[in-house]
């Protein structure tokens, strides 16, 4: 059985993949809104396909994820903001044992409450929206009311969304823009958006130093401005707080799939293949090539977009069938131990903090 360390290892792994991915769709598909690249009924579709996977891929059980969003910054602000947002919103809407409709409908709204701030010269149908704004102080201030209309008359969403959207400033004590509204005009669904997108902001002012960093924060926040914020939710991220990093069962249901290749060494034909386990010491492989026990293979892989492992020399010691694929448990020949070190430091380097 793996070590513990292994299993966090593993588990730190598909986080880190997972969230890539959905990064790259949320770039596709804001990248579509910018430029009405695709049909609306295209874009929407994207939009709730994305929402689906990040209420399928976060886990509210755990803080494995959650790790990776507090330690680093992908890309593009905007869109690492809006989908950080989204991904927070899915652990509080989870905790607090929303329906799943509404769930959607927090997920959806957190995914695009900055909408209203996505001028573009590239998008006619969209100027609509921003031809009276004067001035970039205007636009913060109006950009929830423009990002709720957005929402419901140019993607077409239904009227939880867009309020999610509208209200993703307003807060219960009333001090709260564009309207100033106080908490009986403010649903849970609108505070879990409020509180998700307070918490990304955080996480950006706080220089992405850690979820302890970041819950400090936060709690202290909560003590300092009570009346903003609703009691339950700060229950559900208290709560969240004392999750483990990784749990026994969301370890046994971990597949990580690194895309990789390698060859043989009497071939230099490159065969393409996926990693399943990764360790220091060897890798767990997938393929359609039929190979013996004892087959010495140099393998090149890559973790995310940071990560590369050049022309790895391996020894395939086990070989299982799956289907009309064969599984190969193989060892890394790095007597030295320099491969487990450098993907240790990879690992403390792009995906989490020590």
């Amino acid at each position: 059985m793996p070590s513990d360390k292994a299993k966090l290892r593993f588990a730190r792994l598909r986080a880190f993949e997972d969230f890539e991915n959905f990064f790259a769709l949320a770039e596709s598909l804001f990248l579509s809104l910018f430029r009405q690249g695709e049909s609306l009924i295209a874009i929407k579709r994207a939009i709730e396909s994305l929402t689906t996977k990040l209420i399928e891929g976060v886990d509210d059980k755990n803080r494995c994820c959650f790790e990776i969003i507090t330690n680093i910054e992908f890309g593009n602000r905007f869109i690492s903001h809006s989908l950080k947002t989204a991904m927070i919103s899915v652990i509080i809407g989870k905790g607090m044992q929303l329906q799943d409709s509404k769930l959607v409908a927090v997920v959806t709204g957190a995914l695009l409450h900055d909408v209203g701030k996505m001028q573009s010269s590239n998008n006619p149908f969209m100027t609509p929206f921003f031809s009276k704004i004067k001035s970039p102080q205007e636009l913060k201030a109006r950009h929830p009311s423009i990002g709720g209309s957005i929402v419901s008359e140019f993607l077409g969403f239904n009227s939880e969304v867009a309020q999610c959207v509208s209200n993703h400033h307003e807060q219960l004590d009333g001090t709260g823009y564009p309207r100033k509204i106080f908490q009986s005009d403010i649903s849970p669904l609108d505070r879990a958006v409020f509180t998700a997108n307070f918490a990304e902001n955080l996480l950006e002012q706080s220089k992405y130093e850690g979820s302890e960093q970041f819950f400090t924060s936060a709690l202290y926040a909560f003590e300092k401005f009570p009346l903003k914020f609703d009691p339950a939710i700060k229950k559900v991220l208290q709560e969240f707080r004392e999750r483990p990093a990784m749990s026994r069962r969301s370890y046994e249901r971990v597949d990580i799939t690194l895309t990789a290749n390698f060859h043989t060494t009497d071939s230099y034909r490159v065969i393409p293949c996926r990693i399943l386990d990764l360790s220091g010491g060897g890798a767990r492989m997938r393929c359609r090539e039929i190979m013996q026990p004892g087959t010495n293979i140099v393998i090149s892989f890559a973790i995310g977009h940071a990560m590369t492992f050049n022309d790895v020399s391996c020894k395939i010691v086990r070989h299982f069938v799956e289907g009309d694929a064969h599984q190969y448990g193989m060892v890394f020949q790095d007597k030295n131990g320099l491969l487990g070190e450098k993907l240790d430091r990879y690992l403390h380097r792009y995906v989490f903090k020590s």
